[in-house]
């Protein structure tokens, strides 16, 4: 998962959109309880001009310190994440049971389970705001989709990216990763076509001598 400052804006407002998720952090004994209860009040889905209450009005509501305010909030998206991270996700749409690998582009990563209706196709444009504390965006879309099949057991697995699905863009990556001019741990092409096929135009003039067949 990764490893980055959390705004507390940011939290307060992703949870709420996977309220069901959230409810089940309740009555764990953790100290932040109280914190989650007041921050689902918020609905997500309902008008946009409702009031949700600011960072401190939450602290004043809660009697917390801006210090354990932030504390407590980390520590409740920790959870939150935790509990989508694995095969036994909370976060359940329907019975097809995906892993997605989410990339942003400053190499922040996240990794998360979900049981979808229907499975996202390459060019699928998504809207997570859940994810909005690690990307600082709603907006991801569809890079890649793998099956794997091992053992009487499929497996699939997403990888999604931040930003909106450009098809342009698309095919000009794969085309690099045909060409060996891709590089996935960044997932950035490592250089222009033109330079990539004037090195292989001359490598291939040493190798034949110069000569033209």
């Amino acid at each position: 998962m990764a490893n980055t400052r959390l705004a507390s804006k940011d939290i307060r407002l992703a949870i709420p959109h996977l309220p069901k998720v959230a409810r089940t952090l309740l009555n764990k004994g953790k100290v932040y309880n109280p914190l989650l209860l007041e921050v689902l009040k918020y609905d997500a889905f309902t008008e946009e001009d409702q009031h949700f209450p600011s960072n401190k009005e939450l602290q004043a509501l809660t009697k917390l310190s801006p210090a354990k305010y932030n504390t407590q909030l980390e520590a409740m998206y920790k959870d939150f994440m935790s509990a989508i991270s694995d095969e036994n996700t909370e976060l359940n749409f329907g019975n097809i049971l995906v892993r997605f690998y989410v990339r942003g582009i400053y190499e922040v990563s996240v990794t998360f389970y979900a049981g979808v209706m229907q499975l996202p196709r390459v060019g699928d444009n998504l809207d997570l705001p859940f994810l909005r504390p690690y990307f600082k965006i709603n907006a991801f879309y569809v890079q890649s989709v793998h099956h794997y099949f091992e053992n009487d057991k499929q497996d699939l697995s997403i990888w999604v990216k931040e930003g909106v699905f450009n098809l342009f863009e698309h095919m000009e990556l794969e085309q690099a990763k045909s060409e060996n001019r891709y590089d996935w741990k960044t997932d950035r092409i490592t250089e222009p076509p033109e330079r990539h096929h004037q090195q292989s135009y001359s490598s291939s003039k040493r190798f034949y001598g110069g000569k033209h067949w």
